[in-house]
């Protein structure tokens, strides 16, 4: 499989129809990936930010020393949603 991919496969098997699909994701936090976070922020409530900044930190975690540029990814995330939380008010 080629790096920086994920792969989505579709089958119906009453039909017998198959199909695999590559799509190419970059590892690093895109100017998209801020505005989708920041967007969808808006609408979270404080318990389900402070649930996704812990989630996101569990990941950066769990990516250091094995893939820093996703352990980046996962940083940046936290600290966008972290930044509505402290934006409403609420404590990291």
């Amino acid at each position: 499989m080629l790096r920086n991919t994920v792969t989505v496969a579709i089958r119906d098997y009453s039909k017998g129809v198959q199909a695999t699909i590559l799509i190419k994701m970059p590892d690093y936090a895109t100017p998209e990936n801020f505005e989708a976070w920041r967007q969808e922020s808006k609408i979270m409530t404080i318990e389900v930010l402070r649930h996704t900044i812990q989630d996101c930190r569990n990941a950066e975690k769990a990516m250091r020393g094995w893939n820093p540029v996703k352990e980046g990814f996962y940083s940046d995330q936290a600290s966008t949603y972290g930044m509505e939380l402290m934006r409403r008010g609420g404590k990291k």
